[in-house]
This record gives structure tokens, C-alpha cells and sequence, in this order.
């Protein structure tokens, strides 16, 4: 029982507990290779089918061999990852425990030290600190409410698209045959977009069913909004972004950074090295899972589009999706604000997750802070559109309609406002309309 475990953790000491997890990560990375490969032999012994090139798998044991392989991978790479971090004894080890908190730690740590009656500085590095206004906010959701409707409501059609094109994706596979080309890569292809986009929905309806038991529960808003946008933009073709060069730079220099701040220095390089080739490996995954993904689609060669049926039409729509969906425009725009808002240490200490653990928390201040005025749903209409631009509105204290004071400067009173107003009479302009034109940026556009 978890009671017996905290006792038996206490009476050890750190050491012996240390020796314990090393040993338990270094048995499962001996014991993972021969169980996997008597596991996989069982599965063709139980569930496989004869033909004349030995035995193969119909489509349900071939859904059971791609969790397995699932499962070996993610627990063989976790514990891969443990031991080097384990075997890397001697370093700074209070930082090392801090870090072992794990990012959603950090996420509650930074949500709860905010006071909410107060309003407190999240970004220090801002003119202002970044603070947020609970009527200015309430302002800008009720002023762009209908726009904000739209998008929710493209949002759930992407939700709709995306869970509706994987399960007619399976519904499509062709019949098991253990010589055709790509005819097993389809099937696992299909069956791992399943597999997470169930984990996706499995998350989506866990954190509904947590909120309709605590409603008191004001941050909900900002969950269920990054829940739905995982379903909406899930796709296998996501493993192209860790083709991006400057992707896998970014990442490798804060795994090494991670490694020399908290760890032994000198296995920076390893462990950079070992990120590098797991996201070049998974990369390359991609493309065979963009060639898969084609097939699906190789009715457009057979018939005209004017003979495709409703099915075939949602087949392509969601391929298009899932194109679309490698790189969404609005969270790259969130991202360039996040990175350039979070120090690098900060995102080395608090896990290197994405997003940063501090706008984890700051969304869901923000969700807190409208639930309170207008109320859940309110909330959750706002996360769910929340965009690059939102994040400039909330953060720098700017009027929109306003001519910044450079721009008025260069129009009016810089020299070569002269020089353009000459060659605008020569384009047939009235002096009167120049003149009318400064005296609205003076008086009207620009600063007073």
C-alpha cells in the first residue's frame, strides 16, 4: 500500500533509496528487451493468423501489439532517462529534489502564491508587471463576444473534424493482408492517433466530471480550454515539427543547460546528444507516418471529385486538418510571447514543459479573475480564443487607437514631414486636408 511505502522510504536513507530506484530502472531496461520479445511472440503464437509467408496479425492483435509497443517504449525511455539522471550522484542535490517536483508542481506553486485580492506582478520584466485588470478584462470579452462565439464554435467543429476523420480512418483500412504494401503501417498508424486521441478525450471528460463535483473549482475555464484544443490539433504529422532545426537546438541546449545546472556537468553533452537523437528519430517517424497518412487519401486518384461520398469528403477534410495542425498559428504566436516573457533558467528549473509553468498559472489566474465576474462559461469562452494578440491586450497597457509617439513625431514634426507634404500637393492633395490630417493625429490619434 502507498501507507507501507512512505514508511519503508522513511526508515531508508536517501542513499539506500537512491541504490533502490537505480537498481529497479537498471532491471527493467535488462528484463524490458527479452519480456517484449516473449510477449510479441505469444500475441502471434495466441492471435495470429497462418499464410503462406508464416504468420500474421489480424487487425484486433494488431492493435494489442501497437499498445505494447507503446508501453515498452515509453517505460523503457522513462527509465532510461532516470538512470542517467540517478547515476549522476554528487551534484547539487537540494536543487536536484526541488527539480524532481515535477512541472505541474511548479504550475500550483505559482497559481497559489498569487493573491488574488491584489494584483500581482507575474512578469517583473514588464512596465507594470504584467498585471491583470479584472474590469479591463470583462471589458474585452464582452466587446469581442461574437467574435470569440465564432471561434469557439470553429473550435468544436475542428474538435468534431479531428474524432470524426480517425474513426472513419479506421472504419476505411483496408482488409489485413500480410504482403501489401503499407498494409500493416496503415493499421498502426490508425491505431496510435486512437490511442491518444482516447487519452485526450479520457483527460477532457476527467477534467468535466472534476469540475461538475467542485464547481468552486474557478480555473476550470482555462483546463477544459486546453483539453479541447489538445483533441482539436492532435495529429501523428505533429512529429514533423522535430524535424525544425531550430526546434531541436532549442530543446537540446535546454536539456544540456538542465544537465549542468542540476546535474554532473561533464554528461551535458551526453544527455544533449541523446535528446537530439530521440527527436531526429521521432522525426523521421513522422515522415513515414506522412507517407502512411497519404494512402488514406488515394481515392482521390481513382474517382472525380464529384463521385466522392460524404465519407470520402470527411476523409479529406481531416487530412487537411491534419496538415493544417503541425504548426497552429495562434499557439505558434503564444509561443513567441511565452518564450520571450520566460527567462531561461526559469524554464530550466521548472522543467523545460511547454507552455512555461508561469503562464499555466497566469491563464488560469486570468480564467479565475472573469469566472468571478461573469462567470464559468464566460471564462471558458475566453481561454478557448485566446490568442497572441489577447496576450499583448492583457499584458501592455497600451490604447489600441492610439498613434504611438515615434509615429506622430515622424508625421508631423520630423523634417521629412515636409518633404511629404510638398510631394503630396504635388500629387494634387489641399493644404487644408494635410493640415486636417495632422491636426487629427495631434489632437485625435496621437498622445495628448
Amino acid at each position: 500500500s502507498t501507507y507501507a511505502v512512505c514508511r519503508f522510504r522513511m526508515r531508508c536513507s536517501d542513499s539506500t533509496w537512491r541504490w533502490v530506484k537505480i537498481l529497479g530502472a537498471a532491471g527493467w531496461l535488462l528484463a524490458a528487451a527479452p519480456l517484449y520479445i516473449f510477449i510479441i511472440q505469444q500475441i502471434y503464437q495466441q492471435l495470429g493468423q497462418d499464410s503462406d509467408n508464416g504468420r500474421y496479425l489480424g487487425p484486433k492483435a494488431l492493435c494489442l501489439d501497437c499498445c505494447m509497443k507503446i508501453f515498452f517504449f515509453m517505460t523503457v525511455w522513462q527509465a532510461a532517462m532516470d538512470l542517467l539522471v540517478l547515476a549522476q550522484h554528487g551534484s547539487n542535490q537540494a536543487a536536484r529534489s526541488a527539480l524532481m517536483l515535477g512541472p505541474e508542481k511548479y504550475e500550483d506553486l505559482y497559481y497559489f502564491f498569487t493573491n488574488h485580492e491584489r494584483e500581482d506582478d507575474f512578469f517583473p520584466c514588464l512596465v507594470g508587471g504584467g498585471r491583470l485588470h479584472s474590469k479591463e478584462l470583462v471589458e474585452v470579452v464582452r466587446k469581442d463576444r461574437v467574435m470569440r462565439v465564432l471561434k469557439l464554435i470553429g473550435l468544436l467543429g475542428r474538435v468534431a473534424v479531428t474524432t470524426g476523420g480517425m474513426v472513419l480512418n479506421l472504419r476505411a483500412l483496408p482488409e489485413r493482408h500480410p504482403t501489401k504494401p503499407l498494409n500493416q503501417a496503415r493499421y498502426y498508424v490508425v491505431y496510435l492517433e486512437l490511442i491518444v486521441l482516447g487519452w485526450y478525450w479520457t483527460m477532457l471528460l476527467y477534467r468535466l466530471l472534476q469540475w461538475i463535483v467542485d464547481t468552486k473549482l474557478s480555473y476550470m475555464g482555462a483546463v477544459l480550454a486546453d483539453a479541447a484544443r489538445d483533441i482539436a490539433s492532435w495529429s501523428s504529422m505533429q512529429l514533423l515539427r522535430n524535424l525544425s532545426m531550430s526546434r531541436l537546438a532549442q530543446r537540446t541546449e535546454r536539456v544540456m543547460k538542465e544537465c549542468k545546472y542540476f546535474f554532473a556537468p561533464s554528461m551535458q553533452y551526453i544527455m544533449g546528444l541523446i535528446e537530439a537523437v530521440g527527436y531526429i528519430t521521432s522525426g523521421l517517424f513522422g515522415v513515414a507516418v506522412l507517407a502512411v497518412k497519404a494512402t488514406q487519401i488515394d481515392f482521390v486518384s481513382v474517382h472525380m471529385m464529384s463521385a466522392y461520398s460524404i465519407g470520402e469528403w470527411l476523409r479529406l477534410v481531416s487530412f487537411t486538418m491534419s496538415m493544417v495542425n503541425i504548426f497552429d498559428i495562434d499557439t505558434e504566436n503564444r509561443r513567441a510571447v511565452q518564450e520571450f516573457l520566460t527567462s531561461d533558467y526559469e524554464q530550466v528549473v521548472t522543467g523545460m514543459q511547454w507552455p512555461p509553468a508561469i503562464f499555466v498559472a497566469w491563464e488560469r489566474t486570468l480564467a479565475s479573475l472573469v469566472a468571478a465576474k461573469e462567470g464559468f462559461w464566460t471564462s471558458f469562452l475566453l481561454m478557448a480564443t485566446i490568442s497572441g494578440k489577447d496576450y499583448k491586450r492583457f499584458l501592455i497597457e497600451e490604447d489600441p487607437e492610439e498613434c504611438p509617439v515615434l509615429l506622430k513625431e515622424l508625421l508631423t514634426n520630423h523634417p521629412l514631414s515636409s518633404e511629404r507634404s510638398a510631394a503630396a500637393l504635388k500629387k494634387g492633395m489641399k493644404p487644408e486636408e494635410i493640415e486636417r490630417i495632422k491636426s487629427w493625429l495631434v489632437e485625435e490619434g496621437g498622445p495628448k
